[in-house]
């Protein structure tokens, strides 16, 4: 399936999510933060990528530790990353060959702060993954906003590899991709009904508008 929009599923932690997902994400995360109570073991997080093909598979690592992010990339072969802290690249296994920089923008952050923290980092970073959620940010919010409007986050895509997350509906998506042209978007899994049941109904109608006719 083609898609008019990079997207990169978080914290797939299920056997439905990742055949659902794999189909038309081109990154797959899996959260191994250690400080975060829903880390996969990396035993689960083996399995569920040997059901993969397609995604680039992500590990996803919050504020860990170089040595934590090092030893699972070994074991599980990773190449890519998520981090939500600057971390010292030169002490990163060799094998990881691509860095995705989450940023949760919080409600009393300045543009300012997040142009530094772009810049800062823009030489080692593939991606930047803009995260509006943490702080409970949607569209309209954006819309109304006097710092982090609209057109600003659409110069920072013309700047840099952004993927932008918020509660995307299908009411507001396509506009979002209109007005602040991302190079990717960040949709979230779920969680399974019971074991190999899961509804689809909260992204099945976004992804049908972004897909492309063959």
């Amino acid at each position: 399936m083609q898609l008019k929009v990079r997207v990169k599923v978080n914290s797939i932690n299920n056997l439905s999510d990742a055949r659902y997902f794999a189909t038309f994400a081109e990154w797959a995360g899996f959260n191994f933060n250690p400080n975060d109570v829903t880390h996969l073991p990396v035993a689960t997080a083996r399995v569920l990528m040997g059901w993969l093909s397609g995604p680039r598979m992500v590990g996803e690592f919050g504020n860990a530790p170089v040595e934590i992010i090092n030893q699972t990339a070994k074991e599980l072969n990773l190449n890519t990353i998520q981090t939500d802290v600057d971390l010292p690249v030169q002490q990163l296994a060799p094998q990881i060959s691509a860095i995705i920089r989450r940023v949760n923008i919080m409600a009393d952050m300045l543009p300012a702060q997040l142009n530094d923290l772009l810049q800062k980092n823009a030489a080692h970073t593939a991606w930047f993954l803009l995260n509006f959620t943490h702080a409970n940010w949607n569209w309209n919010n954006l819309q109304q906003h006097t710092r982090f409007t609209p057109q600003y986050l659409k110069n920072l895509c013309a700047d840099y590899n952004i993927l932008l997350q918020l509660p995307f509906t299908p009411q507001n998506i396509l506009q979002v991709l209109e007005e602040i042209q991302p190079a990717g978007i960040a949709l979230n899994s779920g969680q399974e009904i019971k074991t190999g049941i899961r509804s689809f109904d909260d992204v099945a109608d976004i992804i049908e508008l972004l897909d492309l006719p063959e």
